[in-house]
């Protein structure tokens, strides 16, 4: 167990007797007293992990309360599966970076860390100004080279999928001085004049926090808890030049343990991926072990002359498989017993579902295979775009505004005006886009009948609709089109006029 060692022993606790779940207590008893692991582990677990004893009531006897005045109700509290207590305890805490490590190498616990943070940067998004309107083609283009020059994409990507990993990520934004002063908060002009270096990427190994007073003395400040500098390499870096992802949060009381980052996915999944996957490598060897011959013997003989009946076993294993013959005496009785392999893949599955869960991907994403589950009106995809339209909005948006904060200021001298589109997420396939059209088209038929709208409203609603397949066309200018007179002046002919009025 991991030990808060920046804490007194009793922070957080009014009784000096009642240890932390997460302290050591349990190991220095078992040198102190000499009892053995599993007694010492018991007795602190039923000791400090659980409250044994029910909660006295202020006025026995009084309304509800008469109820519970008896000892059947303390009773309840009393006992406890200390195996089990033990076993959550030491299964649910911190496990350390170097072990998260290790766990991510595997294939399915690295691919649930990283693929939803490349679904979400599958489509891009948009660049804008803050005022909406859009950017010229130039800018995009150069933007976009920038952007490539920088591995922005990459980074987004990787950041994720270490947080994911680790529960905490450290994406510094370097300037190209190397004696630039890291220690004062973030300003955009100190970026400008090309002075913008990109990022770099900090595993938690390499990285201590360090907390000034207000961080741990005041539970009421914002931003209690969250170390203000963060030491590298022995050099200070304020934290606003970092962005800095965090993965499921914990409390404070346990920031310490998990250096003031969150749970990682890798200890969040392990348990459940060995599960899956020692269930899924017991399906061939059940397969080549599901059929067991069962041979009436005299084991008192058999006993006697152990040596020949072992002999006579490796003798008939030769023969026993599906391609041989087994051959028996006249009188000899022999049965088999055969495995039924049904149903497996559905246990299989169920374990990898599991695991699916914990990543919060569907099933048919993370493994590539068809859908399943209930039907609830909603598909796979429908849950799966929900929770990564919150990736964008969140962690990933995060790491771009962050670089385009330094970005402008160095390669164009100017604060960053810029906001972030999302293009979507699912995209519909051509019969899809066509009834959509067609339903926007018999809408503008009912408008333009009743005199809601006309065609000219019709037409730049077409125009600004980039699905419509008419986005392209130029716009209708009603001033130059009746310049000289009214449309309807315009389309008569000039003889015709003076012919008309004579």
């Amino acid at each position: 167990m991991t030990s808060f060692s920046k804490l007194p022993r009793n922070y957080g606790n009014k009784n000096p007797n009642n240890k932390s779940v997460f302290a050591t207590d349990a190991i220095e008893a078992v040198g102190g007293t000499g009892l053995n692991t599993a007694q010492a582990r018991a007795d602190y677990i039923k000791n400090n992990a659980a409250r044994v004893s029910a909660p006295v009531p202020a006025n026995k006897g009084t309304a509800m309360d008469a109820q519970c005045s008896g000892q059947q109700y303390p009773a309840n509290f009393d006992y406890i599966n200390q195996y089990i207590m033990s076993y959550y305890v030491a299964s649910s805490s911190f496990i350390g970076y170097y072990a998260m490590s290790v766990i991510s190498q595997h294939w399915l616990v690295m691919k649930g860390c990283s693929s939803a943070a490349k679904d979400a940067m599958k489509k891009g998004y948009e660049l804008t100004k803050n005022d909406g309107e859009a950017l010229d083609k130039k800018q995009v283009r150069a933007l976009a080279k920038l952007d490539k020059k920088y591995k922005l994409n990459h980074n987004i990507i990787e950041g994720e999928t270490f947080n994911n990993v680790f529960g905490i990520r450290h994406i510094l934004y370097k300037h190209t001085d190397p004696n630039f002063d890291y220690e004062k908060p973030f300003n955009p002009d100190s970026f400008k004049g090309g002075k913008y270096a990109g990022m770099a990427q900090i595993d938690p190994y390499w990285v201590t926090p360090e907390l000034n007073d207000l961080d741990i003395t005041d539970p009421t400040s914002i931003g209690y808890y969250e170390p203000t500098f963060w030491l590298v390499n022995g050099k200070r870096y304020h934290k606003s030049h970092f962005v800095i992802l965090i993965g499921e949060p914990v409390s404070d009381y346990l920031k310490p343990t998990y250096r003031y980052g969150g749970i990682g996915m890798a200890q969040k999944v392990y348990e459940r991926v060995y599960a899956a996957e020692r269930t899924a490598n017991e399906i061939p060897q059940l397969a080549m072990t599901k059929r067991l011959g069962v041979r009436k013997t005299d084991l008192a003989k058999a006993q006697a002359n152990k040596t020949q009946f072992m002999q006579n076993l490796n003798v008939m294993n030769e023969y026993r498989d599906n391609f041989g013959v087994q051959v028996v005496g006249l009188n000899e009785d022999i049965t088999q017993l055969e495995t039924s392999l049904a149903d497996l893949d559905d246990s299989m599955w169920a374990n990898y579902h599991l695991v699916a869960s914990i990543f919060g991907r569907p099933v048919s994403k993370l493994f590539g295979t068809g859908h399943g589950g209930l039907g609830t009106g909603d598909t796979d995809d429908d849950y799966d775009i929900s929770m990564l339209e919150s990736l964008q909005s969140g962690n990933l948006e995060d790491i771009a505004y962050a670089h385009y904060e330094r970005l402008m200021p160095s390669e164009y001298g100017e604060e960053m005006d810029l906001d972030i589109a999302w293009n979507p997420l699912k995209v519909m396939s051509d019969k899809e886009m066509a009834e959509v059209n067609k339903l926007k088209a018999d809408t503008d038929t009912a408008l333009v009948a009743t005199g809601g709208v006309d065609g000219v409203d019709v037409r730049d609603r077409l125009i600004g609709d980039k699905q419509s397949g008419y986005s392209g066309i130029e716009m209708f200018d009603i001033e130059e089109e009746t310049e000289g007179g009214t449309p309807k002046d315009n389309d008569v002919d000039p003889e015709e006029k003076e012919s008309g009025e004579e």
